[in-house]
């Protein structure tokens, strides 16, 4: 005989659900608070893993799903609570370990703004690297005057490689003006 354990229960009491609606809740408020204290850190960004297990820890409610069934609820009601208090998309902050990008599921503000959805990745990342860019200047207390969209350091590495095309250059030295690749040092200033 086996024992039918919730999908959705608070630590430490496996056997007891919660209700997913009150979980996606509890999930949202927190991930709202995260994602403010990432802004605050001119490019800061996390990924959906980081965020999954700090959503865990700090409401001690857990699910059986696995992360890509779950994670989108709460970042759902993260935008309609930023399209509600005309907020930067604080989402644009969770991006995938591997790729450094958002997901798909990043299109869903651009529904909130009456955009369509984008099926391109590098203009989907684009899009999400403006509102990161936003958040920072609204959260962080120090952004260079300079400051432009910029890719995440891990999808960086293959647009300053030539591999991946970005719709924007990276900030020129401040010091001599000289063209910069995406969180390179200037050669000829250091």
């Amino acid at each position: 005989m086996t024992s039918q354990l919730p999908g959705t229960w608070r630590e430490p009491h496996r056997e007891e659900q919660v209700p997913f609606e009150e979980a996606k809740e509890l999930w949202a408020e927190q991930a709202f608070l995260k994602l403010e204290s990432v802004a605050s850190t001119y490019g800061g960004y996390i990924t959906y893993q980081e965020l999954g297990d700090h959503l865990f820890e700090t409401t001690k409610v857990h699910t059986t799903s696995l992360l890509p069934r779950w994670i989108r609820h709460p970042l759902y009601r993260v935008l309609e609570q930023c399209k509600e208090r005309n907020l930067p998309a604080v989402t644009a902050l969770v991006v995938q370990k591997g790729s450094g990008r958002v997901g798909p599921g990043f299109n869903f503000w651009l529904e909130l703004q009456n955009r369509g959805p984008i099926d391109n990745e590098e203009e989907l990342e684009a899009a999400a690297a403006k509102e990161r860019l936003a958040a920072y200047r609204l959260y962080c207390p120090i952004v260079p005057d300079n400051a432009v969209a910029m890719p995440t350091p891990q999808l960086a590495k293959r647009i300053n490689a030539g591999n991946v095309k970005w719709p924007c250059a990276p900030p020129p030295c401040s010091s001599c003006g000289r063209p910069l690749k995406f969180y390179k040092p200037c050669l000829v200033c250091n």
